[in-house]
């Protein structure tokens, strides 16, 4: 679609048609909101995602941090028995 407004086609295919500039333009308008929309709301998603998972990784360390704390525990109990 860049290419189409780069090389000045938009001319001829405006005398072929019955479409006006304005038109065109205001179509134009609406496929790069379209997509910028769409952007936007996969951004969202993925930063949902990232936070999900910088959660479940803090939630991990946690969870390895206690068990090598049983781990070192249980370690010296075994030693003194």
């Amino acid at each position: 679609m860049r290419a189409f407004w780069r090389r000045g086609r938009r001319r001829r295919v405006l005398r072929l048609s019955l479409v006006t500039p304005t038109q065109l333009k205001t179509w134009r308008l609406e496929l790069e909101a379209a997509g910028s929309a769409s952007a936007i709301e996969r951004q969202q998603a993925e930063a949902g995602e990232l936070a999900r998972l910088r959660q479940d990784n803090k939630r991990l360390k946690e969870e390895v941090e206690v068990l090598r704390k049983a781990s070192a525990f249980f370690a010296q109990w075994a030693a003194k028995t």
